[in-house]
This record gives structure tokens, sequence and C-alpha cells, in this order.
């Protein structure tokens, strides 16, 4: 029997129990009685070593014993100032458990610290270390043991047999063996046969269900049986292997889970809302090379994206091209290998319409062409990509197209026409024939074509160059086209200018646009308005988000609404879809209406495009039945309208209605921006065109009036008007024919023929500032300003604010043409302001070009070759008649008069040089 008893060591100076506890503990331990009563028969006679430190009348150890009833009536020690503890009836371990009382187990060790009794010793741990042991116990056994080797191999079988390899090889080793066997059992039974021949006879019974049945005996017939059931259960297990693999592989081909092996393709990393509308474009790309190969690599399923496409894109659309979906993820390179995107030519990355834009943009890098939502993402992909990666900010080019669209009507149409490869597109070629030949020059050299810029050599694109700009070896010519192959270089052509008429008016006039819609990036798009319209305008925006949240909105994106120059906003809140909350807008007033898709409504395109075409049925009948004289007017004259329109199916249906088309014109974003990412995708030059044309800087398009190089009656061609539209800065693109049979001609196919334009607008290329002669420096610009600031504190301070004519005479002369003239000044108090004049004209014919702001409208001089902006003009005109005005006051004799004898003559400034 194991001994209960486990002597610990303590710590010395712990104070030990009195002599007369060490004897009593001393005698049970050995084996006497104490007070009557003996050990238990379960402990056995401890070691005499252990017992020795008692014996010397020390309790400094350690101490447990199994039979705790007997120290009952043991002295207790007694520590002076303490009272004696209160001792509990101690029950012998052959006692029934009570659960008020806690059973002693003599397993447990028991320290004696200081203070301690008899009692407390025998009572047994206390919880916390039986708790502790119970959670080493628990530990203990909650650590895994070792498997039985059954276990182990059954485990290794199941995972070698769950593989397409281990099946393979189990098979033919299950096959193997029962050959084997057979031809054993075979051999036993057939002693005088060779045992190759028993192999042979157990296959072809086991291949063969009635191989057998020539056998005469019983034992072999009774073999070949049994051979030919496993026979039969072997190959049946293999006709269930073949069948599942052929299963699989058909799976995973309808899944889109193979390998691409492809060379020179488009790969097309996402699906969105303008995946179909992409492709369409590619396809008429590659049209020309008679097809191509498009991969899509996205998460939808390979059978859903393809139903999708078919749905939209009908076969004969896809003109030869064949398209390839994967299923993947583009995080992952294992699925990029699988699309062979190292051996892609052009890869176009589709942002998600769903979801955070940020986190829709926070993994494009490459060399590839990204689609971004939102433009503050923009300078964290060049970061990564540099000059790797071509960038497309989607709503701010969407945006940009919707206000100068809304702005110059059946601009949507020009640019419907120009993006994509339907018509009319972009190309680089060098012509040696007219290296030497400026820009200005081009224009009869090509009969096919429209030349719009030049490359030179070095790579740098030039959009609408200086007219004097020599073309130089090396150079390409940019042109608009219908093909690579379809236009030459010519001889120049002779061609007559006529008689150019007089260009009219522009009219400087106040704005008040409606904007229904909230985008996201709106901001950009205030900002932009801001630049393009005049001075009081308004721009009243009607939306389902709560004012004061737009205006939070608008200041957390960084736009000051106090520090916008020419635009005032204002807030309407309610559904353009309802008509009282329409009703209460001032419809008659407004000069233009852009009808924006909202983004609370983007996810759902079908949803986006029946609101924005109940909101534009709802208003223009609004307006048509407002009051009897507005019914007179034909408001889709006089109040022009734009539409965002997101899906291809809801533009072809707004295409056979003559009624919609005539209340407003449309823009299918997703269509646009489709197109130009596959323009960008096939040549990386064409984004520096789109940027040229579709930024806030450098040239743009402009439909004009017919009137402005023709009088109706004129008979001219088409090539006498794009000289005439050289003589005001700008190159003739094309024209757009008015009335029933509405139809926009880029690079017209007959340049030469003569006709009549009298119902018929022209599409020309302008540049930001209306200047062929180059850019001005920026600190030009400050210069001008500058100069224009001290000229009007100059003129106040002199003249006097009563006398200072402000705006609404200087909107009246510029209007007019009223530019005053200044022969001489006399008077020596305005020789200050004369010279200040005298400096602010040096500035301009000294750097040729003023380009403050982006106003539209600046006078252009030909003989001086000086621009000036309005804004110095209106300034210059101002004190010029304020100086005219006080002098006629003054001397009577008005301007003329010289300057009093020993005073300096003041120079003449004639105001028509500008």
């Amino acid at each position: 029997m194991a001994s209960n008893l486990k002597v610990l060591p303590v710590d010395d100076k712990a104070s030990g129990a009195s002599a007369a506890s060490s004897d009593a503990v001393v005698r049970y331990l050995s084996g006497a009685p104490v007070n009557g009563r003996t050990p238990s028969s379960e402990l056995e006679a401890p070691d005499a070593d252990a017992i020795a430190p008692l014996r010397n009348g020390s309790m400094s150890n350690i101490l447990a014993i199994g039979d705790p009833g007997f120290f009952a009536s043991a002295p207790i020690v007694k520590k002076p100032g303490h009272p004696p503890p209160q001792l509990a009836p101690l029950a012998h371990p052959s006692a029934p458990h009570h659960p008020n009382h806690q059973r002693y187990h003599p397993a447990h060790p028991v320290s004696l610290k200081r203070g301690n009794t008899v009692q407390e010793l025998l009572s047994g741990p206390s919880k916390a270390t039986l708790l502790a042991k119970q959670n080493a116990r628990i530990e203990k056994r909650s650590k895994p043991g070792k498997h039985s080797t059954l276990v182990r191999l059954a485990y290794f079988l199941d995972q070698y047999i769950s593989t397409r390899r281990g099946q393979t090889i189990s098979l033919a080793c299950v096959g193997l063996a029962f050959t084997f066997v057979g031809g054993c059992v075979l051999k036993a039974s057939q002693p005088s046969v060779h045992f190759s021949e028993t192999i042979w006879q157990s296959w072809t019974f086991l291949g063969d269900a009635g191989s057998h049945t020539s056998l005469t005996e019983p034992g072999l017939r009774f073999l070949g049986v049994m051979t030919s059931l496993l026979g039969i259960l072997y190959f049946s297990v293999i006709m269930g292997f073949v069948v599942d693999g052929i299963r699989e592989k058909m799976d995973s081909l309808k899944k889109g889970k193979s390998r691409v092996a492809e060379d020179r393709h488009t790969l097309i990393l996402g699906w969105t809302d303008k995946s179909v509308s992409l492709i369409r474009q590619i396809c008429l790309a590659n049209a020309s090379e008679k097809g191509g190969v498009i991969v899509v690599l996205a998460e939808a399923d390979k059978e859903e994206l393809e139903a999708e496409l078919e749905s939209h894109l009908p076969r004969e659309e896809l003109r030869g091209s064949k398209v390839i979906f994967r299923t993947g993820t583009p995080l992952l390179s294992v699925d990029l290998v699988k699309v062979a995107a190292h051996r892609a030519r052009s890869i176009i990355i589709m942002a998600s319409s769903v979801g955070d834009p940020d986190r829709s943009d926070a993994a494009l890098s490459g060399h590839i062409v990204a689609e971004l939502r939102d433009i503050d993402n923009e300078p964290l992909v060049r970061l990564v990509g540099g000059n790797d990666v071509e960038i497309l900010v989607s709503h701010d080019v969407i945006g940009r197209l919707v206000l100068m669209a809304a702005r110059s009507p059946g601009l949507a149409r020009v640019y419907s026409c120009l993006l994509g490869f339907e018509g009319n597109e972009f190309y680089f070629k060098e012509w040696p024939e007219c290296t030497g030949v400026p820009f200005g020059g081009l224009c009869e050299r090509f009969p096919d074509a429209t030349p719009l810029g030049i490359k030179r050599k070095s790579g740098e694109v030039l959009i609408f160059p200086d007219f004097n700009t020599v073309v130089q070896a090396g150079d390409q010519i940019m042109v608009l086209a219908e093909d690579d192959d379809t236009y030459k270089a010519c001889p120049p052509a002779t061609i007559e200018i006529g008689n150019m008429p007089a260009p009219p008016p522009r009219a400087d006039k106040r704005e008040r646009i409606l904007m229904c819609g909230w985008r996201r990036d709106i901001r950009d798009m205030i900002q932009l308005l801001d630049c393009l319209v005049s001075r009081g305008t308004e721009l009243h925006m009607i939306c389902e988000e709560p004012t004061h949240l737009r205006t939070k909105l608008l200041k957390e994106s960084g736009l000051n609404v106090d520090k916008l120059r020419n635009l005032a906003l204002v807030h309407h809140f309610g559904n353009t879809a309802i008509r009282r909350h329409v009703a209460r807008l001032p419809l008659q007033s407004f000069t233009s209406m852009m009808i924006l898709a909202d983004q609370s409504r983007e996810t759902d395109i079908m949803h986006s495009d029946s609101h924005s075409l109940a909101s534009l049925l709802l208003i223009r009948d609004l307006q048509a039945k407002s009051s009897p004289a507005a019914r007179a007017l034909d408001w889709t004259e006089e109040c022009k309208c734009i539409s965002e329109i997101l899906d291809p199916r809801t533009q072809r249906t707004i295409s056979t209605s003559s009624t919609i088309l005539r209340l407003s014109e449309f823009i299918q974003s997703n269509e646009l921006i489709s197109c130009i990412l596959a323009m960008i995708a096939e040549s990386r030059d064409v984004r520096v065109i789109l940027d040229e044309l579709l930024g806030s800087q450098g040239s743009y398009f402009e439909v004009e009036s017919s009137m402005r190089y023709c009088v109706p009656t004129e008979t001219v061609s088409f090539w006498q008007l794009a000289k005439r539209a050289m003589q005001h800065g700008e190159v003739l693109c094309g024209y757009q024919t008015r009335g029933d049979s509405e139809e926009t001609v880029l690079n017209p196919s007959d340049k030469a023929a003569p006709r009549q334009w009298h119902n018929a607008d022209m599409i020309v290329l302008r540049s930001k500032s209306d200047n062929v002669l180059g850019k001005p420096p920026a600190s030009h610009a400050v210069q001008v300003e500058k100069a224009a600031t001290d000229f009007e504190r100059t003129a106040q301070s002199r003249l006097g604010k009563s006398s200072f004519v402000r705006h609404q005479m200087l909107e009246a002369l510029v209007q007019e043409h009223e530019f005053a003239t200044i022969d001489q000044v006399a008077d020596a108090d305005q020789k200050n302001l004369t010279r200040a004049m005298q400096s602010f004209v040096e500035i301009t014919r000294r750097d040729s070009v003023i380009g403050v702001g982006s106003d539209v409208g600046m006078p252009v001089c030909e003989d001086d070759q000086v621009v000036v902006n309005a804004k110095a003009v209106r300034s210059l005109i101002s004190i010029a008649r304020a100086l005219a005005d006080t002098l006629e006051q003054s001397d009577g004799g008005g301007l003329g008069t010289r300057a009093s004898s020993g005073e300096e003559p003041v120079t003449e400034f004639d105001m028509n040089t500008f």
C-alpha cells in the first residue's frame, strides 16, 4: 500500500506547534496510541528521516496525513494576542460525506504556515489550492494524446484518396491486386498451368464477365464467377471515376476556371454596367482586323456574364471578336496569370459601382487603364503607377460634359459622335511632304481629314497649336479621319475666302440654371461652372438631400461658397418627379436645365433613368402650362435642357420617340465612359487628346451659328468656312443640321462642294483663352491682375466713386462695341492715371496676351495681335470714359486738347486697338 504521508520542507522561521502537539503527532505517526486511539490501518509507518524534525519539537515541516479525525482533541497552538480558533467537527474518512463538510484527501499536501493550528493542518487544502489542482487536471486531460496507428492510417488513406492523383493510383493498385490474387488462386487450383497463364486468366475474368463460361470444373467456375463479380465492381468504380472527372472538367469550363492561352488580347478586370458598352466599342475597334480577343475576369459566374452579354449584345455586333469570361478576383496573382495578364495588349480596370469609392479605388496599379470614381484618389494611383498607369475619373469627366453640353446646345451629340470607334477617330501619322508647312496651312492639304494638332518627335502632343507652328522632320500630324487608310496628304488646294461677315455681338448675360439631382462630384461641377458663367448667375439646386446636409458636404469637400466669383447658389428641397415639389420652382425664369443621375439611385440604372425621364416630362409640362404667355413660347428653345442617361437600353427607347427627343438633349454617361476607356486602351496618345478636350484647361469644342461665318443666302464650301474660322482663331471640324432631320457630321467627305448653310450650325475647336499665339506664363497673369487693380484704385481716388462708371455701363460698352478714344490729356493732375494706363498697355503689347480668368468673348485685333481679357478691357474702357467725362466738365473742350507749356505731352491711347 502506498504511503499517504508526504513531508515537504517549508520556511524554518515559521512558528511550530507546542511540544505536546509535537509529541502527539510523533507518537501517532510512529504507530503508538494517542488518547486511546491508534492510527488507521491504511497508513504505513513513515520514514524515520521524515519524522526526525518532529521528534526534536519542530513543526516547521509540511505535513499531510490520512486520518485527520484523531487530532480533534490535540492541543492547539495559541498565538499571543489572538483568540483560539473554533474547531469544527472533523469527519473520519470512512464516514459519509456531508455537503457542509470538506473531506480531507490524503494525497493533498498541506502547508503549515505561521499561526496554523493542528485543526487547520488537518482540515485539508484550501479552496484556492483545490481549484488550482482541478484546473491542472483539466489542462492535463485536454492535452491531445497520441492517436492510434489504425486511426492515423485511416486518416492518411482518406486524405490520399480525396485527391485526383490518389484516386488514380489507388484504382491501379486495386486492379493489380485483384489480378494478382486471382492469378495465385487459379494457380493453386491448376498446378500444371504456368503462373503467367493464370495471371492472364484472372485478368480476363476480371475484365470480361462471360469469359469463365468455358470452364467445366465446379471449383474453377466458382473462382471465375467471384473474379467476374469483383471485375464488375471494379470497373463500375472506374466508370464512376471517369464520369466524375469529365463532369468536373465540364463544370470547370462552365465556371470559367480554366487557363487562357492568348496573346495581345484586351483584358477587362471587373464587371459593371459599363462593361457591355465597352466591349461593343472594342469590337468596333477590332473590326478592321477581322476581330480580336477580349478576356473578362470578374467575380460573377461565367454563365451569368455570358447570358447578360448575349441579351445586350447580339452575336453579329461582335464583328468577329471573341469574348472569353473567367471567374476570379483581380487581387490574386493566380487569377491574373490564369487570364494571361502578362501577355495582354491592354488592361482595363472597371471601378465597382457599389460601395465606398475609396475602397473601390484602393487597389489600382500597374500598366493599366484604370477607371476611378473619385478625383481625390487620382494622386494616390499616380504615386503608385507613375507613367505606367492611365487614369480616367469617370464622374469628373461626365460632370464636365454635362456642363459644357448644357451651355452649348448640340454639344452632347458632338461628343457622342466623336468618342468611340464609330465614324471618325483620332489618328497620328508622319507625312514627310508636310515638313516645313505651318499648322495653319495643313487644312487644304488633307481633303479627307481634319488636322487638329502635331505630335513632336520627342512625344509631346500639341493640340490646336499656333497657326504659325511649323511641322518638323519626324513630327506626326494628328487628324480626325474615318480610318487610318482613308486619308493622305495632297498638294495644297486654292481656297477663296470671300467676303467675311462681321461677327454678331456676344451677349454677356446673367443666367439662371436649374440643376436637378446630386452627384458625387458636385463640388467640381460648381467650381467649373463658376469659371464659365457671367457674374450674377444663379444656380438653383433641387434634390432630396436636406439643405443643411448639402452645405456640410460642400464644406467638407473643400468648396467655400462665399468665394465663388460669378455664381450664387440657391437651394430647393424636393423630389423632381413629384409635381407639387417642382411647381414651387420659378420654371419660367430658367435659361437652362441639367437633370443629373442622382447618386442615391446610381446602383439601379433603370430606376435612375425612369426618374430622370419623369422629371423631364413633368418640368416641361409645368413650363407649358404655367401662364398664357408661356404657352406661346417654345420652351425647348427658350430653356435648353440636358439629361443624363445611364442605361443604353433607355437611349435606344428614347431614340424611337421624336417627342421626347425634342424636349431635351441626352448624354449617355456610361456609354461615353466606355468609349473613352476603349479609346485609351487602344492608343495611349488618345488620353492626351481627351485630357485637353474634356479638361478644365486647353482646347474645347463648341457649336456656333453659321451666321458667324457666312450670310444665310451665301453659297460657300466647307473649306471656305474653315478658312474664315481660322480668322477667328478656330478650327472648323464639322456641322450640325437643324430641323426634323438633325444630323451631326464631323470631317465632311466633300469639303469643296458649295452649299448654303442657313439651316446648320458649325462645330469648331477653340482654345480656352481664344488665343492661337500661345499661352501666357503664370507670372504674366499676376502682373496683369495687379495692373488692373491699381488702375481702378487710382481712378477712384482721382475721380471719385460717383463719377467712376461701373459694371452696368461696362456691359453696355462691351456689347455695343462703344470703345472710347482719348486723343490727349492736358490736365497735369491726371498724369499718374495716364501713366498707369500706359504701363497697362505696355504689358499687353510686350507679352501679346492677357490671360486673366476664363471669360468668353475677348475682343481680338489681328493687326496688333493683342488679345485682352474682358475684365481688363472693361476696366480700361471705364477709365477712358470716366476721364473723358471729367475732362469735358473741367476743360469744356473735351478730348483733344494739348498739355500746357512746360508739361510733358501725354501719350495718345486708342481703345479701338483692343
